[in-house]
């Protein structure tokens, strides 16, 4: 999907023993302009945009990633977030 993706070894940031935790970052999070609206607390629908894009972006790569055989799952947590997970890597026939 061309996303990129790493794997942090120093545990999970959610502090969850089991699995890996998906998260991806908004490129727009690092421009000057995001920066200066978040300092400026300004609750825009920029704010938003960037909380719900992000939201679409994990779902979407949880269902790729289960669509390829990875055991995933979506643990809800406060609200309507997510930590989306992966638990399981596919099972490899003959190899």
């Amino acid at each position: 999907m061309g996303f990129t993706a790493s794997v942090v070894p120093d545990g999970d940031p959610h502090g969850l023993p089991f699995g890996v935790t998906l998260d991806w970052t908004p490129p727009v999070t690092k421009t000057p302009e995001y920066r200066e609206k978040v300092l400026n607390q300004d609750a825009s629908g920029l704010l938003a945009y960037v909380v719900h894009a992000k939201e679409i972006v994990l779902r979407a790569l949880s269902s790729v990633l289960q669509e390829a055989g990875f055991r995933a799952l979506a643990d809800h947590v406060d609200g309507d977030a997510c930590n989306y997970r992966v638990l399981k890597a596919p099972r490899v026939v003959g190899g």
